[in-house]
């Protein structure tokens, strides 16, 4: 599994993601999903991102919430254009790019992560995350990192 974004729209993300430093930024992937023979799917194609607003009143430097109907207009958008949601992305202001659990809450099945670190408002990393069932609960799913290129 990989997960693959044109050069020119993660410059777009970091700069996103900059500017809306320093509270937590979120947003939607679309693209495509290529799948293998078997059906499982192999690669998910970010073309295009569909920015929210972070509607966490309570803390937005550390926690993101999206608004339940920018998802269904995510999807209305996406299924315009031919293609697919593939995920959210989000940043982590003066923090790594790793999975939290409140992260975890917004994982969902077939649904790939981006999370962007931005330090001292100065970009230091992304990473994607692909959602896995825990072993220990086959009800739950949390994100783990996953292979991630930029083109």
């Amino acid at each position: 599994m990989v997960v693959t974004i044109p050069n020119e729209l993660n410059q777009k993300l970091i700069k996103i993601c900059k500017d809306g430093f320093p509270y937590e930024v979120c947003g939607y992937l679309l693209g495509e999903v290529d799948r293998a023979a078997d059906g499982l799917i192999t690669t998910y194609s970010i073309t295009e991102i569909f920015p929210v607003k972070n509607i966490n009143e309570v803390n937005p430097k550390r926690m993101f919430n999206i608004n339940p109907l920018d998802f269904v207009k995510a999807e209305e958008a996406a299924k315009k254009k031919s293609i697919s949601l593939l995920g959210v992305y989000h940043s982590h202001p003066d923090e790594d790019s790793y999975a939290s659990s409140t992260d975890n809450a917004y994982c969902q099945i077939d649904m790939c992560a981006l999370i962007y670190s931005i330090k001292q408002n100065k970009f230091n990393e992304v990473k994607a995350f692909m959602p896995k069932i825990d072993k220990n609960n086959k009800d739950s799913l949390f994100f783990e990192e996953t292979k991630f290129k930029i083109l």
